[in-house]
Formats: structure tokens, C-alpha cells, sequence
């Protein structure tokens, strides 16, 4: 809510895209271990509280800000927590076990109610009312209860299956509950009734149900693998069935705007478009089955709760698919050259087992080339575009450029010497010479000035392997074979837009970028800093190690991609011009 509020008033934050960055939004939001096994899991109206209900017998009521424990331990049940629920309002949380139902105060952690009576046996979901006033409990049983003094409100009614859930309609007219034979019923709330004929068209076991907040449909899972949606007037579908790809839901719940259904399965959590069962976030994966789930009131995030003990919060923003998966290990592996292709968006690479692939810089995906060939170490290394130029090595190790036709001397020798130099090659239109080094630098060196960088980076941790630019010499792709990482750059000006107060920069050369971006290195703690020890901004390490470079624009790892658009930042000494005020 926070970010949805503010986000069009900041300006000049560092925006990345890319599977790494896919990768890392679809793990939890919070990861929070309550040392027992939850049976079941509510969240308070507003969200600031969790209930669970545990294997040992105990209720807790947790922050829902980082799960730090707000009351209890709660000890009053004999056996395994099968359910809870907050009240309406927040100020009651109910709890179920077999035999028994008990009312807590959910400010102390006092219990206000344990006096429920009757054929209880096991229960296996209980729901309050959305006034607050009554209590559903359902196992063997389905019975409807005063939700003050625990008397029953309505006659009990006795099924030969157990009941897994029990739902109040949003309007406190019905409750709805699945039977045995795989109809879903509905009661009047008040006198017990049927409400509408049972509703038909499951072919196996009704695990969950929920009704979406205006109450005008009903969500429900089975066995057989589907998830319907109900039209509560008369019981007819309002969308075919669909599986979705999650076999069986344990539990479900639906979206508070109810445009999306969320459902717990075994190892993953997945969240679907209502109307047409389109899957637009997920899954969301774990290695051991979610038991209960519940929706943050801004529908942003779901809270489940896992059979280990743990309670994991996703972001389930439309558009949380999981990310492509990285290219293989072998497709960085063993590049032997880079070379771009004339189009200026693909890059061609051959490796090790003289096979070619064709990378998109756009989104760093690759597709195999059905020849089987091999590239030149470094390509354009030797010979300059025109053919009138030469670069080699001088008797004293140093690069010099000569004349093709007399050998006379064009360029150098250059500062750098040949043995620092590990790949080298000219540029497109053949005015520099660039050079990439076992420090994994890269050095682009005007030819007629000759003895200068105009330009000078590091690109990777160790040795520049290979090197190609782009037709229209903005573009640069550098690879190193110790990093197994590929690297695009743009050499005209950094990705990012960054000045200094105090530092006087020219936007429109590329090289005076140097002031601000001299030295560049990114420290273990992960804060990017120039040679001046100016803080530009924070990465985490995992991002840090695999983007070394504000010229960055496209990494290619084995972990995954990293991408960073042209933008112009507000940050270092200038953070504090990021935020627009209306």
C-alpha cells in the first residue's frame, strides 16, 4: 500500500530487471520458524496479528510484522489445534480441537469462553460470523453456536463423513459446507434451512471452500484435482472448472478485492485470475505442503502457514511468474569468442564444443545454431575493419599498431603492456583499440592519440577471455572464461545517469563520466564507491558480484541475467532529490 501510494513521487531510484532480479522477488517476503507444527493459520482484520494453532496442544498470536510472539503461549486444549479463526473485529481469536472450542481475548490471551456443549467429537474448521455473533464448527458434525455464551444457535446436524470446512456468507445469510457425496450445502444462518439446492459437479472429495468478499460466488477445491466457482443465487458455475496444475488444494482463500483465488498444494502456492483460471502469480515453492493460508487485507501478500513450523509470506502481485530458468551451465561455459551480429541486437558466441549460439541482449535468452563451427579467439584482433591497419606485439612485449602496406608505425606503443593485455580487438569504425586484461579491466585506447585510455573499466574479477562492439560502436560484450560470465556494456556513457554535487561532470561526453565513476568498486558490505570513497549506492552481494560495472547494461550468468536500463539516478550525495512531493 505504502509503495503504491509514494512510487510515482520518487524519481531516480536504480531500477534492474532480469531473472536474478525474478528470481530473488519470487522467494518469501519473511521466512519466521515457530518451533511447533501448524495445524492452522488466521490473520487478524487489519493484518497486524497472526493466530496458529500447533501439534502441541497451544494457541499463539504472533506480529504480523516479523512474527515475534504477541500472546501466548495459550494452554487449554488436550489435543492437536485443528482450526482457528480471529473474530470480525480482531478483539476474539476461536480455537478447535477435539472436543472442544475455547474463545481467547486476542489483546491478553485471556480465555473469555470454553463452555461449547454437545456431540463436538472432532472438529475440523470452525468460522465466526461476519457480525461476530455466531460460531460454525464442522467435523462429524456441522453445528452453529452463540459465539458469546457457546450455546447452540441452531439443531445439530450429523453426517457419516467428516466435514473439512465450514463458511459464513459475507451477508450472514448461509453458511456453506461440502458433503460426503461431493455436493456442496448451503443453510439459512438463522432457522437452518436449506438455502438452494446443493450444488453439483465435483467428482471427488470438497477439501476447501471460500466465498468472495460480496458473497455473490463461492470458490470451492476437491480431490478430483478442479477448482469451481458458484454462483451463490441459484448454484450454477460462473466459469468452467479449471485444475490449474496444482492437483489438489489443501487450502485456499480468495483475493479481498476477489478477483484471485490463492491455493496451498503439496510444495507450492499458486494464486489464479477468478474469472477464467489464468495463473498470475506462482508457484511459489517449498519442500513440504502448506496447511492453512490467509490473504494480507491489501491483497498483496499471502501468509501460509507449513507443516514444519514455518510461515513463509509471498508478494503475490500480478505478474509474480516464476522466472526463466537460467540458461545452461554449459552455455557460459568454455566460450572461446563473442562477436556481435550486424543487426546490433544478437550477439553469436562459440564455445569449447564448436557449437554457436545467437543471445538476445535484450533478454539474454540464446537459441542454437544448427552449424557446427568455431569462431576466431578474437575476432577483428589482427586487422582493422578497413584492412589498413595492424595490431601486434613488439619485440619488448608492448601492443603497437603498423601500416599493412609498409609497416610503419600507426599507433603506440601503448602504456599497457602486452603481457597485462589478454584479448584484444579494434573497433567497428577502427579509430580505437580495445583492449581487455587479466585484472579484468577493459582499456579502449584512441589510436591517434595513442598512448591514453580514453576509457577505462573493470568489466569482470579476473580475465577478459574475449571481446566484440556492436556495429555502431555504443555497444561493447566482453566474457570472461575464468567467471563463466558474459557481460554487455554500454562504452558511450554508463547505463546510469549519476552526478555528484561535488563533482563537476559533462554529460555529453562519455569519458567525463570518469569523475564520478573513477575507481568504481563495490565493497563486501555491498555500497558501491568511487576512487573518492563517495557511497553511490547499495546491492546485495549476490547482485553486487554479478554486476561490476555502472556500463553495465546486460550480465549473462550461470545463475541467470541481470539487466539495467538507461536511467538517470538521484542518489549518492543527491538522494535526497529522489522524492517528488505533489
Amino acid at each position: 500500500m505504502v509503495y503504491n501510494t509514494y512510487q510515482q513521487r520518487f524519481r531516480g531510484l536504480i531500477e534492474l530487471h532480469g531473472s536474478l532480479i525474478q528470481i530473488r522477488e519470487a522467494t518469501p517476503l519473511a521466512t519466521w520458524v515457530t518451533g511447533s507444527t501448524i495445524k492452522s493459520l488466521a490473520l487478524s482484520p487489519d493484518g497486524t496479528r497472526i493466530a496458529i494453532g500447533c501439534d502441541d496442544t497451544t494457541v499463539r498470536i504472533l506480529s504480523g510484522y516479523d512474527a515475534t510472539l504477541y500472546v501466548g503461549p495459550l494452554q487449554g486444549h488436550t489435543d492437536n489445534i485443528t482450526s482457528v479463526a480471529f473474530s470480525p473485529d480482531g478483539g476474539r481469536v476461536a480455537s478447535a480441537s477435539t472436543g472442544r472450542i475455547i474463545i481467547w481475548n486476542a489483546q491478553t490471551g485471556t480465555l473469555i469462553n470454553d463452555s461449547f456443549k454437545g456431540r463436538l467429537g472432532r472438529i475440523n474448521s470452525i468460522s465466526f460470523s461476519p457480525d461476530g455473533t455466531l460460531l460454525a464448527s464442522a467435523g462429524l458434525i456441522v453445528q452453529v453456536w452463540n459465539a458469546y455464551d457457546g450455546t447452540p444457535f441452531l439443531a445439530e446436524r450429523l453426517y457419516i463423513d467428516l466435514i473439512n470446512c465450514v463458511k459464513f456468507s459475507p451477508n450472514n445469510d448461509f453458511i456453506a459446507f461440502p458433503c460426503a457425496d461431493y455436493t456442496i450445502q448451503l443453510w439459512g444462518c438463522r432457522d437452518g434451512s436449506p438455502a438452494a439446492l446443493p450444488f453439483k459437479g465435483h467428482t471427488g472429495r470438497v477439501r476447501c471452500l471460500a466465498f468472495t468478499p460480496d458473497g455473490s460466488q463461492l470458490v470451492s477445491s476437491s480431490n478430483d484435482g478442479t477448482i469451481r466457482v458458484w454462483n451463490t443465487a441459484d448454484g450454477s458455475l460462473v466459469t468452467n472448472s479449471f485444475e490449474g496444475g496444482a492437483g489438489i488444494l489443501q487450502t485456499l482463500a480468495v483475493s479481498p478485492d476477489g478477483l484471485r483465488i490463492a491455493g496451498g498444494s503439496e510444495y507450492a502456492m499458486r494464486v489464479w485470475n477468478i474469472h477464467d483460471g489464468t495463473l498470475v502469480a506462482g508457484p511459489f515453492t517449498s519442500t513440504i505442503s502448506s496447511i492453512s493460508l490467509a490473504y494480507s487485507p491489501d491483497g498483496t501478500q499471502v501468509f501460509c502457514g507449513y507443516s514444519d513450523g514455518i510461515i513463509r509470506v509471498w508478494n503475490v502481485r500480478d505478474g509474480m511468474l516464476p522466472p526463466p530458468p537460467p540458461p545452461p551451465q554449459y552455455a557460459v561455459v568454455g566460450i572461446k569468442s563473442v562477436i556481435f551480429c550486424p543487426d546490433g541486437v544478437h550477439l553469436l558466441s562459440s564455445g569449447g564444443e564448436s557449437a554457436l549460439r545467437i543471445w538476445d541482449t535484450i533478454d539474454g535468452s540464446f537459441v542454437m545454431s544448427p552449424n557446427k563451427t568455431s569462431l576466431f579467439p578474437t575476432p577483428f584482433s589482427t586487422i582493422s575493419p578497413d584492412g589498413s591497419c595492424i595490431a601486434g606485439t613488439s619485440e619488448n612485449g608492448s601492443l603497437q599498431i603498423v601500416d599493412t602496406v609498409d609497416g610503419s608505425l600507426v599507433a603506440g606503443p601503448f602504456a599497457i603492456q602486452r603481457d597485462a593485455i589478454s584479448t584484444f580487438c579494434f573497433s567497428r569504425n577502427g579509430k580505437t583499440i580495445i583492449m581487455g586484461c587479466f585484472d579484468g579491466t577493459i582499456n579502449i585506447c584512441d589510436i591517434k592519440s595513442g598512448n591514453t585510455a580514453s576509457c577505462s573499466f573493470r568489466a569482470h574479477n579476473n580475465r577478459v577471455s574475449s571481446l566484440t562492439e556492436s556495429p555502431d560502436c555504443s555497444m561493447l560484450a566482453s566474457y570472461s572464461d575464468y567467471e563463466m560470465t558474459l557481460r554487455v556494456w554500454n562504452i558511450s556513457t554508463p547505463a546510469l545517469d549519476l552526478q555528484l554535487r561535488n563533482i563537476s561532470v559533462d554529460t555529453t561526453s562519455g569519458s567525463s563520466y570518469a569523475a564520478v565513476y573513477d575507481g568504481w568498486t563495490i565493497r563486501e558490505d555491498g555500497w558501491a564507491v568511487n576512487s573518492s570513497q563517495h557511497l553511490l549506492f547499495w546491492l546485495p552481494p549476490d547482485l553486487a558480484s554479478a554486476w561490476c560495472s555502472p556500463y553495465a547494461t546486460l550480465v549473462i550468468t550461470k545463475a541467470g541475467t541481470l539487466k539495467a536500463h538507461k536511467q538517470k539516478l538521484f542518489i549518492g550525495d543527491r538522494w535526497t532529490e529522489c522524492y517528488a512531493p505533489d
